[in-house]
């Protein structure tokens, strides 16, 4: 039985080294260089492409908030007679979705 057992033991230190023998050949490097290149650039590809991503979210949340200011301050402004609708769209923001109607409708109860 120790005999098995040295033999094992004998076994791991060769496949170690052939291992490290095709590790250090040069198809071994060729070979473990491209997968190490190939695993960055895809990497880098994805992280580029989800913060292109990010910035556009942001850039298009901007301008949804600053044209919601826009309309509210058409709807609420001086001139608040001119855009009817807006001026419902202003209620409805508000809280209050009935008062939403278009130009000719009547409010049904």
């Amino acid at each position: 039985m120790a005999n098995g057992a040295d033999d094992q033991a004998v076994s791991n230190p060769r496949s170690n080294n052939r291992l490290w023998e095709f590790a250090n050949s040069g198809f071994g490097l060729f070979l473990l260089s491209t997968v190490m290149l190939g695993t960055l650039s895809f990497s880098y590809t994805q992280w580029t492409a989800y913060s292109a991503r990010q910035h556009k979210i942001e850039q298009l949340d901007l301008e949804i908030g600053l044209r919601l200011r826009a309309v509210e301050a058409m709807a609420t402004g001086p001139e608040k007679v001119r855009y009817s609708n807006l001026i419902n769209m202003s209620d409805v923001l508000n809280g209050n979705p009935e008062s939403l109607l278009l130009r000719g409708e009547t409010h049904f109860q």
